[in-house]
């Protein structure tokens, strides 16, 4: 633990209360051994804590450590006091190597009402020595360093804190015990990260050390604690939305591996700011935002090369975004999406279909709307049928001839070709209706002539495999020419036996 091993009172030979004429001494006899190449030991090289090897160039950090007096009492706080009778009982104890003994001693002093009054100094070097044992353990013990870290915030925050760093730095110093509480949380979350580095601990398990803090103080320590998985996470997203739009051909290995780069690290900061909080939901949020765009983007590379094959990955990968998501817009959008990819996977048969007989299907639908849009006769009725037989014909062989498409489109050109000769039949009819009796003959005449022609587009209609209640309005209309044409002195199964004979010989 730098703070502790490093510390400029240790490295010095000194207790941090330690007077100039003591403090210049030590630096005298440092030089002494130094000149003549020889190591120097003093009483606070205690045996548990690791041999200092001490150069110029250390004790000179040392001293610039220490030259301001809040840096001073900031690195009391981590290391030793001898201000009391019984300090210097347990300092021989220390020297000895018996933790144990010393922190006996000074835990029944710091346990009476009157300790941090009369026993400051015994409050924060058992303070420091827990904090020795549980970083010189081996393992991070977290009872250990909560009560460490409570011994001290006590003597930072009690009305005694003022006298404690008179001892420490001069009387004109006035500590801002927040401002001092708030470097000594950082200087031990610095060391504590180490070991957050080497795995040894968490940020929850960090911040569960400070619980018994002020509230200002402890959202200090959270904020400290989370700004490094918030960044982390942030440049999750970013490394992700770019690979994304290098290759979108792998956008659903890029949102896998974000989900799952992502999962702990959102989890901590999650437990660290609280999963209702709004820092939450924003970084979840986006993450979730970005995993789903990875899926959407992978489809619509895909989604145009024919039958998508990647429906169970991408909904794995959109689950994922699900099981992230917080606010209801990215839960929408997710739901959304989840719905058009599976709506669209299971509609590609019938589009894959369509797209075999579009060319075909879009001809048909052209001529028929150019039909609705040509003066009328008995040619453009018969036109429009034979024309496209052959079309609906290629269509029928592709998808079959129970197949809505196919049956539609002959739907489709029996009622335009039909509506043209009903239509053809009215205009007939209110020309005559409205033309001279003398000068009906001429007229009558073609109009006879075109009921003819008309009659025999019927068969060509009824060949095709249009539905019913486009068949029923076909024959009911041909009933209907027909009983208009022998009213007209047409025989109209005349017409039909010439038009067998024709086809059958």
């Amino acid at each position: 633990m730098e703070c502790i091993t490093n510390n400029p009172f240790r490295i010095l030979g000194l207790y941090a209360n330690a007077n100039a004429r003591d403090m210049q001494k030590n630096l005298s006899q440092i030089n002494a051994f130094l000149n003549a190449g020889k190591p120097v030991v003093f009483g606070v090289d205690f045996p548990f804590l690791p041999r200092i090897d001490r150069k110029t160039d250390l004790v000179d950090s040392a001293l610039a450590k220490i030259q301001l007096n809040q840096d001073r009492v900031l690195h009391s706080l981590f290391w030793f006091t001898n201000s009391s009778h019984v300090d210097e009982p347990a300092f021989n104890a220390l020297e000895k190597g018996q933790m144990d003994k010393a922190a006996d001693i000074w835990s029944k002093v710091a346990n009476s009402r009157e300790s941090l009054h009369n026993y400051s100094s015994a409050f924060n070097n058992l303070g420091t020595l827990k904090l020795v044992k549980v970083f010189y353990s081996g393992a991070l013990e977290i009872d250990g360093i909560s009560e460490a870290i409570r011994i001290k915030l006590s003597l930072i925050s009690s009305d005694y804190f003022q006298e404690y760093a008179k001892s420490i730095t001069d009387e004109t110093y006035k500590p801002d015990s927040k401002e001092i509480t708030k470097l000594f949380a950082n200087s031990l979350l610095q060391n504590l990260e180490i070991s957050l580095a080497q795995g040894k601990t968490t940020p929850q398990t960090m911040a569960k050390m400070f619980s018994m803090a002020d509230p200002e103080t402890h959202d200090h320590i959270i904020q400290r604690l989370s700004s490094p998985l918030k960044d982390r996470l942030s440049n999750m997203i970013d490394k992700s939305r770019e690979r994304r739009k290098t290759d979108t051909k792998k956008a659903l290995d890029w949102g896998s591996l974000l989900f799952n780069d992502s999962l702990n690290d959102l989890k901590a900061f999650g437990d660290l700011v609280g999963s209702n909080s709004i820092e939450y939901q924003n970084i979840a949020d986006k993450l979730a935002d970005e995993i789903l765009q990875c899926a959407i983007d992978h489809f619509n590379t895909y989604k145009d090369s024919g039958e998508y094959r990647f429906l169970d990955k991408s909904k794995a990968v959109i689950d994922s975004a699900k099981r992230l998501a917080v606010g209801p817009m990215v839960n929408q959008r997710i739901d959304e999406n989840r719905r058009e990819l599976i709506k669209w996977v299971e509609e590609t048969p019938d589009r894959l279909k369509f797209e075999s007989i579009k060319d075909d299907f879009l001809h048909i639908l052209a001529t028929v709307d150019k039909a609705t849009k040509t003066e009328v006769s008995v040619d453009l009725a018969r036109n429009l049928v034979t024309q496209n037989a052959p079309r609906l014909e290629k269509i029928r062989s592709r998808v079959g001839s129970s197949d809505e498409t196919y049956t539609n489109s002959c739907s489709m050109v029996a009622n335009v070709a039909l509506q043209v000769l009903v239509t053809l039949n009215n205009n007939y009819q209110e020309a005559i209706m409205r033309t001279n009796p003398y000068a009906r003959g001429m007229l009558l005449e073609n109009y006879k002539s075109d009921l003819k022609l008309a009659w025999e587009v019927f068969p060509l209609i009824e060949e095709l495999a249009m539905d019913g209640s486009i068949r029923q309005r076909v024959l009911q209309n041909k009933q209907t020419m027909k009983e208009i044409m022998t009213s007209l002195g047409i025989n109209p199964e005349g017409i039909m036996n010439s038009l067998k004979k024709f086809f059958f010989g």
